[in-house]
């Protein structure tokens, strides 16, 4: 993988760390569908690049939700053979290198900055323990007063819940009072549901159908083949 953290020393404007960026991406998934055999490895190098060495630390965090997004993909691919099955160990151990990144950042010295906060939220929604996930985003959620990065918090909070088996009655009250409340929360959470394609509990999938209004198909997809993720 290319050095990402070197690219984005070398960016000189937003759009320069958007193309570093975007590279990282196609190189971890490079069909745009499931993470590929070295993403394992390749996140940890991603990760470094979350260094303080450069002014586009969203960039870095925005890499890591593209790939929170799509992992479990592999693990439901009907063959079950050895090369799908280095897939579905790509995908566990790019989830424990997210999960130790946002262990040691989650309150890192770079939370000052809104946007970082932004996708920072959103990634403890898609990858983090659900559970823990709900916990520490709700805590922080009456501290942040940045409108964009408070609709980001609710955001990683539906997706957290849709996740988890657990029932969150006071949450979920919050969310609806937070859309109803608050018209950029209410963008943000509208597309959330069909934006992530990872596992989710039936009965919070339903809870959340009734949040936003809509109907939800399972975020599961049933079983693919090994084309379908290209």
């Amino acid at each position: 993988m290319k050095d990402l953290e070197a690219a984005l020393i070398q960016a000189t404007s937003v759009e320069e760390a958007a193309i570093a960026a975007s590279d990282a991406i196609d190189e971890l998934m490079p069909g745009g569908a499931a993470i590929s055999v070295d993403a394992g490895h390749d996140v940890g190098k991603a990760v470094e690049a979350f260094s303080g060495q450069h002014s586009f630390q969203a960039f870095v965090i925005a890499v890591l939700v593209s790939v929170g997004r799509v992992l479990g993909a592999w693990g439901r691919v009907r063959q079950s053979t050895d090369d799908v099955l280095r897939f579905v160990q790509a995908e566990r151990e790019a989830s424990e290198a997210i999960r130790g990144f946002i262990r040691e950042q989650e309150r890192g010295e770079f939370r000052h900055e809104a946007e970082v906060r932004s996708l920072f939220y959103r990634l403890v929604g898609i990858v983090a323990d659900p559970a823990t996930a709900v916990a520490s985003l709700m805590s922080q959620a009456e501290s942040e007063i940045d409108p964009l990065a408070r609709a980001c918090l609710f955001e990683g909070l539906l997706v957290a819940i849709m996740r988890s088996g657990m029932t969150w009655q006071d949450e979920v009250a919050m969310l609806k009072a937070a859309m109803q409340a608050d018209p950029t929360v209410a963008s943000r959470l509208t597309h959330v549901p069909f934006d992530y394609i990872g596992t989710s509990a039936k009965a919070n999938r339903e809870t959340v159908e009734e949040v936003l209004g809509v109907q939800i198909q399972d975020r599961d997809y049933g079983s693919c083949w090994p084309s379908e993720l290209l």
